[in-house]
């Protein structure tokens, strides 16, 4: 009883770091609850408020200490003073998205908890419990797993998940994940896939709004908010308070993106104080686009190529002739296969991805 008292608790001081109400829990729990009077305020902070802050707080130091750079969401392995069981799992906040492929697996340790979005999941309890929120009870080994209900794991768990065939999971806490790490990003991907590695890329960086969705959408055209929305996720995501004097603004996921890329001269609209936001991207405008960012991320701005092997080098616009040979010398953008450069086609999602990755990798 104790520890499904103890996982509600946990569960409770989670919420609250990711944006419940602190005060209403510690309120809750400050004279005990009518279920068990010694379970109070005290004991929640000295089991677990203490033991969180002090692994949070080496995740901090970890993070800027100058160690390896994060490739991925929740990469961050739990080690050293503390990591008791935990050790080698890398750990995610935040309900961090992972598709299963069929044979995945993703094992989750004590103070981890799991939904289940979609397919069918089936739960190895190899040590501890894992307990249903929703009912308050544990559940045993070889349950197939309701979609939509938390299932947390307590003191001493380890559960694994896992699946015959496609399912994704959401997965908060210390994890192991099992499978292709292309797998694990999109399930639209299979290996060989000319976008496969990009895909990832994409995953990593998440240049895409919807990095954590299921499907990648290789094919999917991507308009002028998207494209810069991904440059500057690909850069770093960088702070800019540059007022972007455009008027036909109408989502707030792309300003910070905007700011930047305006400020630094990536992006300089269409005219008269036009993004032009939903608009398509045409070959050469978004090679135009990665030629600038060159001044300001990093990436070399060397290198021409003869743009006259293309059939249609004519047709390459002269405001982009620069950038198009640039991107060809350093192999960021190729022809399309028939000997063409096809300046004025959308560009897919998974050509950004992949364009992004050979100027930034």
């Amino acid at each position: 009883m104790k520890r499904i008292i103890t996982a509600a608790l946990a569960l409770l001081l989670l919420a609250a770091m990711t944006g419940a109400s602190a005060s209403q829990a510690g309120s809750a729990s400050q004279a005990g609850t009518a279920a068990d009077s010694l379970v109070t305020k005290q004991y929640v902070d000295s089991t677990y408020t203490q033991a969180l802050m002090s692994r949070i707080n080496q995740l901090i130091v970890q993070r800027l200490g100058g160690g390896s750079g994060a490739s991925a969401p929740g990469d961050t392995t739990l080690t050293g003073s503390g990591g008791g069981m935990l050790s080698g799992y890398e750990y995610t906040s935040g309900n961090q998205s992972f598709n299963l492929p069929p044979t995945g697996q993703i094992t989750v340790g004590q103070g981890g908890s799991v939904i289940v979005t979609s397919g069918q999941v089936t739960l190895t309890v190899n040590s501890g419990e894992v307990v249903d929120i929703a009912e308050g009870k544990p559940v045993p080994s070889g349950t197939v797993l309701r979609a939509r209900r938390r299932y947390f794991c307590t003191e001493s768990t380890v559960a694994i998940y896992s699946t015959a065939s496609w399912a994704t999971v959401m997965a908060d806490g210390p994890y192991v994940f099992v499978g292709d790490p292309a797998a694990q990003a999109y399930r639209d991907v299979r290996p060989g896939d000319w976008y496969s590695a990009a895909s990832l890329y994409a995953w990593q960086k998440r240049i895409f709004l919807d990095w954590n969705s299921p499907d990648f959408r290789p094919g999917d055209t991507v308009t002028r908010a998207e494209i810069i929305y991904a440059i500057w996720a690909a850069a770093g995501s960088p702070a800019s308070d540059f007022m972007a004097n455009y008027d036909d603004i109408t989502e707030a996921w792309y300003l910070p993106a905007v700011r930047w890329a305006s400020e630094k001269g990536i992006v300089k609209g269409i005219g008269n104080f036009k993004l032009d936001p939903d608009g398509l991207v045409d070959r050469a405008a978004i090679v135009t686009m990665l030629f600038r960012a060159t001044a300001v991320t990093g990436a070399s701005s060397e290198g021409r190529a003869d743009l006259t092997a293309f059939t249609d080098a004519a047709a390459i616009p002269d405001w982009s002739a620069e950038a198009v040979s640039w991107a060809v010398a350093n192999g960021v953008v190729l022809g399309v296969g028939d000997g063409s450069f096809s300046p004025g086609l959308a560009t897919s999602r998974g050509q950004i991805a992949a364009l992004l990755m050979r100027m930034f990798e």
